[in-house]
């Protein structure tokens, strides 16, 4: 089982860019955009992402949120 979990993104880095960056790690969110029933580019979801907490092991719970910290405050 898990959860899912909304964020607002800051600093401007839309879902897409924040995804670009945890992809390199093979890790990802859902680009709030996605759950736009009108899938609008640059609409009211773009800094919004969605992610879940699934079946991984607690014992990667830190280097998961290192990784997403990573991601979030890193430069283009």
């Amino acid at each position: 089982g898990g959860f899912y979990h909304w964020g607002r993104l800051p600093g401007g880095i839309s879902a897409d860019e924040l995804n670009e960056r945890l992809f390199r790690h093979d890790a990802g969110i859902l680009p709030g955009r996605l759950c736009d029933m009108a899938r609008r580019e640059n609409g009211p979801l773009e800094h919004f992402m969605r992610f879940s907490f699934g079946p991984l092991g607690p014992d990667s719970y830190e280097a998961d949120l290192e990784i997403l910290a990573k991601c979030v405050r890193a430069s283009s």
